[in-house]
């Protein structure tokens, strides 16, 4: 009876330490504090045709920002998905929430990328890693109240000049670009062709770092980077009569070399990427 008593004892006693062992560890830990949400948004000009330079178009593109995630949409399309996603638009919502030729929402988790845009009736998507190589340069200026620093990289084709700050220290910028100590203030390419500019930015309580249930609930086709950039441009060089009949074709899929409507009537070929020089694109290391 006695050894079983002293048994007992010992085993509480050290349950006893045990517990308080793995408490004592768990204050110690040090506090998991959750990263602050953040909302960015950008004034986007570019010059939309080839044949118009002095034609400069505006829009719009806001990035939610927490942690290492952020994403990317153009405002007045993320309006359009919350209320498609509730109802349909009026022919006046639409017009007052009209988006440029090739809107797109782009999502970022660190180093990998996954951008999504819509081409006619469809849906595209497709991912790659980044990690830009930047040349950080001795160039200092002022941007509205922030000292910023000049760097460059190059992207898909083209050169690009980015001004960046640490007074904002957050590694956020539009479009695909990050990686630098410092949130991007203002971006162009060399050829002055597309300008980015910061135009507000503040703290939030949350974010939404995915899509509307009215972009996820449609059928998305899986590509590649350069696969996307051709149908794009092949598509918005066809006519309104061609962009129809691909519209009403009834099925997914890149443009390829030749296309038929259902109806027959409208048979035409792609023309060849060179001629197609009435839009102005971002990346352009698809043209051959």
């Amino acid at each position: 009876m006695g050894t079983t008593t002293v048994t007992i004892s010992k085993i509480f006693l050290v349950t006893f330490i045990s517990l308080g062992i793995y408490f004592l560890n768990f204050k110690n830990q040090p506090e998991q504090i959750e990263p602050k949400s953040h909302a960015f948004l950008y004034k986007f000009d570019f010059k939309h045709h080839t044949n118009r330079p002095d034609l400069i178009l505006t829009d719009y593109v806001v990035i939610y920002k927490t942690g290492d995630t952020t994403f990317t949409q153009f405002y007045n399309q993320m309006k359009r998905d919350s209320i498609y996603s509730h109802r349909k638009m009026s022919g006046q919502e639409r017009f007052n929430n009209r988006v440029n030729s090739y809107p797109y929402s782009i999502k970022t988790i660190k180093n990998d990328v996954v951008f999504t845009s819509k081409v006619s009736d469809q849906y595209f998507k497709y991912e790659e890693q980044l990690q830009f190589k930047w040349n950080i340069t001795d160039s200092i200026r002022k941007i509205n109240s922030y000292t910023c620093q000049l760097a460059t990289t190059t992207y898909a084709g083209r050169s690009w000049n980015a001004w960046f700050t640490q007074d904002i220290p957050m590694d956020v910028g539009p479009y695909k670009f990050k990686g630098l100590p410092g949130c991007i203030v203002e971006m162009n390419d060399t050829d002055n062709i597309f300008k980015y500019s910061l135009t507000a930015f503040k703290e939030k309580k949350e974010v939404r770092l995915t899509h509307y249930p009215s972009v996820t609930k449609k059928p998305i086709e899986i590509t590649t980077r350069k696969d996307f950039n051709k149908h794009q441009q092949a598509f918005l060089a066809l006519s309104f009569e061609q962009r129809m009949a691909y519209a009403g074709r009834n099925r997914a899929g890149i443009i390829k070399s030749e296309f038929k409507s259902n109806d027959g009537e409208v048979n035409f070929k792609n023309k060849s990427l060179d001629l197609m020089d009435d839009y102005q694109f971002i990346e352009i290391d698809h043209i051959e």
